[in-house]
């Protein structure tokens, strides 16, 4: 979640410690030796989170290409979610004030599709428009379809594994092995 700095003077946050570090902007309950402040003081967001953009977008160009193929995993709704709130957590750490609510998202992407997409999180199937929605989205946030010529969705899997892009990954496995992973979030 977080990692030290090059020079090894701060530590920069992670997309996944942006939360974390929110809640320490609030005033510690017991802290008599102001340990709180030192800590919350050597944290950095990232200048750039463009390798968590491009992995949230690749899996959701994949959703878009193959929801079809895709739609027998209970994971479809929560990666369709995953994607739409990472790309603006992103966006939103780069500009220097994540934001991680519903309401902040819509307003950072102000776009009927961004709700209906945060929506999806907890859908037992897409919704008719998910697949349009994302992939307006996806187009609105600049971010062009990487295979556009994909015929499988394992014509993903070079791109996936180059990039490390293990939520991808392990989504192709689950709907690969047909494996129930409804408590895999």
């Amino acid at each position: 979640m977080l990692a030290l700095s090059d020079n090894g003077s701060y530590w920069t946050i992670t997309l996944l410690a942006c939360p974390l570090m929110m809640l320490w902007t609030a005033p510690p309950l017991y802290d008599p030796d102001n340990c709180f402040h030192a800590l919350r003081s050597t944290f950095r967001l990232r200048s750039s989170y463009q390798r968590e953009i491009g992995l949230a977008a690749d899996l959701g160009w994949l959703i878009v290409h193959f929801a079809d193929t895709l739609r027998r995993s209970p994971l479809i709704g929560r990666r369709v979610t995953w994607s739409t709130r990472s790309i603006l957590i992103a966006r939103s750490a780069e500009a220097g004030n994540p934001v991680f609510s519903a309401t902040a998202f819509a307003a950072l992407a102000p776009l009927p599709e961004t709700r209906r997409l945060i929506a999806q999180k907890d859908a037992s199937d897409l919704g008719s428009t998910a697949l349009e929605d994302l992939r307006r989205f996806l187009t609105w946030c600049g971010l062009p379809d990487p295979l556009p010529n994909a015929r499988e969705p394992t014509d993903f899997m070079n791109r996936f594994e180059a990039t490390a892009n293990a939520v991808a990954l392990h989504f192709l496995a689950s709907v690969e092995n047909g494996r129930d992973l409804a408590g895999y979030s």
